[in-house]
């Protein structure tokens, strides 16, 4: 294929290069710089300008590798139409081109480029478009014979997925930037983060991000998160908000996404919970010693809701009240342990009593007393003001506090990850 190029830089460079290897005659290199286009012609052995009346006319395909707002400006000045235009932009609309020719399309390779550094451009995804399905085999075609990654994706999705590569590569290689300076300031090489860097990048090449997040804030390790923004406000208040701002959006993320542990919550076959702190919130205490407490209706629901779909559900709690007692045994409940003072020895209990294994079953807890068994249960989870010990086993922290249906929360993912949830039985009470 007879192809011409215009554009000389990053991506230019290594597309150019990568299509002439593979037979295709780059016929010509155009940039707006005589300089640039002359260094990439030079090496393919062609032809260059920075003139727009000298593009050559007769190639079979033009490639606009340019930021994107020179290329209206370009196609307002060349006189070749009806010739086969495309773009390799990745946030830069197909229609670009209606206007100027009757064949256009997308050539987008999904990379971060830098001229001097080598890249297997086989291994490059690259996303194509066309204004019809005879374009496109032409362009499916050309991007096999140097890729073997091909994708079909349209303006608006190739738009998300260059949002997505901005999240993923720019702002992670500030990041890298901002932990330079740092480190530069205190006489450390940036060397020493290398190890970490390349073992978290391996991490993802075989399971989701959310999966292999770890650190201080997916913890909810606040003793560590405070020495860091006290550190930080000696060198930047911008990396301190930084730092604040995705400290909370992992935190809000992970407890968003519990469907990551989906295959957790397929597995469980029962539930327990602890009562003061996760189903209730204050505990008011008078003068003769009673409590009185209040519980959510919501969460009340969920637990009937549970029992009639067949899950045992244990309570397990160091109160001995009879009002607490008389509530759950209302809602179906039989296994109920109350003055529990050993709570892994009764939870054991509940486990012999319905054959289960600690891997079928959900447990929520909010205190140094749920420690053991949350973390010997499959599906460790807590409320969001749970304490800092409990926060740290859980698998799943609740954006919702105890008493403020963060049982119902865990419940109806429960559920609904196993197709049990809005049945026939939800609609009975």
């Amino acid at each position: 294929m007879k192809i011409v190029i215009l554009g000389a830089g990053n991506l230019a460079t290594h597309l150019a290069k990568n299509l002439s290897f593979q037979k295709n005659e780059i016929l010509q290199i155009y940039s707006r710089t005589k300089k640039s286009a002359k260094i990439l012609a030079n090496f393919l052995k062609t032809d260059f300008t920075n003139d727009l009346n000298k593009i050559c006319k007769n190639a079979d395909l033009y490639i606009f590798s340019l930021k994107d707002e020179f290329i209206k400006d370009i196609l307002e000045k060349i006189n070749l139409r009806n010739k086969f235009f495309v773009h390799t932009a990745g946030s830069l609309g197909i229609n670009i081109f209606q206007n100027y020719t009757k064949n256009f399309g997308v050539f987008y390779p999904l990379q971060t480029f830098s001229k001097n550094t080598y890249i297997d451009f086989k291994n490059v995804p690259i996303c194509l478009e066309a204004n019809n399905e005879k374009n496109l085999k032409i362009l499916e075609n050309l991007a096999k014979k140097i890729s073997y990654r091909i994708f079909f994706i349209n303006s608006k999705k190739r738009e998300v997925l260059h949002l997505s590569a901005t999240f993923s590569c720019n702002f992670v290689n500030h990041f890298y930037a901002i932990s330079n300076e740092i480190l530069k300031k205190n006489n450390i090489p940036f060397d020493i983060l290398r190890p970490l860097i390349f073992e978290t990048s391996k991490k993802i090449e075989k399971n989701l991000p959310l999966k292999v997040q770890t650190g201080p804030a997916i913890r909810n390790d606040k003793n560590i998160i405070k020495k860091h923004k006290e550190k930080l406000n000696f060198y930047s208040s911008n990396w301190n908000k930084i730092y604040n701002f995705v400290s909370d959006d992992i935190c809000k993320l992970q407890n968003k996404n519990m469907s990551f542990n989906k295959e957790y919550l397929k597995k469980i076959k029962a539930f327990a919970f602890d009562v003061d702190g996760v189903f209730t919130s204050n505990v008011m205490l008078y003068v003769d010693g009673d409590m009185l407490r209040s519980m959510n209706t919501k969460d009340g629901y969920a637990v009937q809701y549970a029992i009639k779909k067949g899950f045992p559900i244990a309570i397990i709690t160091g109160g001995n009240s009879k009002s607490v007692e008389m509530r759950f045994k209302k809602l179906g409940l039989t296994d109920i342990y109350l003055a529990s003072h050993h709570k892994l020895t009764d939870f054991e209990d509940f486990l012999s009593k319905y054959e289960l294994s600690p891997d079928e079953v959900l447990y929520m807890g909010d205190d140094i007393p749920d420690y053991e068994i949350m973390k010997i249960v499959g599906m460790p989870t807590c409320p969001s003001d749970a304490s800092e010990e409990i926060i740290k086993i859980s698998k799943y922290i609740s954006d919702k506090k105890g008493g403020e249906t963060c049982v119902r929360d865990v419940i109806e993912q429960v559920l609904r990850s196993q197709n049990k949830w809005l049945k026939e039985e939800a609609f009975s009470w």
